[in-house]
Parts: C-alpha cells; structure tokens; sequence
C-alpha cells in the first residue's frame, strides 16, 4: 500500500496494522525550550506577585497605624505592581497550557 505525503513523495505503508499506525503516528520532534520558559515565567511571575502583594499588605498596616498618606499612595503602587506581575502570570501559564496541550 502506498500513501502520498506532503512532499509529493510516496510512502510504502506494510500490510501489518500494528506497523501501518506506528508509521502514520510519527511523533514530531519540537523545540522544548518555549515550554520551559513559559512555565518558568508564570512561576517568577507569580512569585513577584505574591511578594508585592505581602509588601503591600505590609505598608497598608502601617498606613492605619500612622495615617501617613504617602503610606496609601505606596500601598497603591504595591498592588498595582502584584496586579501586573499576576496578569503576567497568567498569561505565561495560558501560553504554557496551550504548548503543552499542542505537543
């Protein structure tokens, strides 16, 4: 049995339908390392999420202790910095579901 491929060649496929689908489910050979780097990035990114987030929380404490403004206007800083860095980390984790689904 012959079978066309993509490149106008022909291929001879056995008679054996063990053999025939071992030759017709070839594993494709795909660069590693985007899935590493995206799931890495969501991992640092949640990371940096997390810590600004506690810093956060930290100058907010110290905001009603003291009533200091300037302390407010930090703490809005810190969360605006971990709401970035956890979209970030979405995003990567999106990225890295969608590569290690398509493998």
């Amino acid at each position: 049995m012959k079978l066309p491929t993509g490149s106008g060649e022909e291929r001879v496929i056995p008679r054996h339908p063990r053999r025939m689908v071992e030759l017709l489910i070839e594993p494709a050979e795909r660069p590693v390392l985007p899935l590493i780097l995206s799931g890495a990035s969501s991992i640092l990114a949640g990371g940096f999420s997390a810590y600004y987030k506690v810093k956060a929380d930290e100058v907010y404490q110290e905001y009603l202790l003291t009533g200091d403004p300037a302390k407010l206007a930090e703490t809005r800083k810190l969360d605006s910095v971990a709401g970035i860095a956890l979209g970030a980390s979405e995003i990567y984790f999106a990225l890295f579901s969608y590569l290690l689904l398509s493998y």
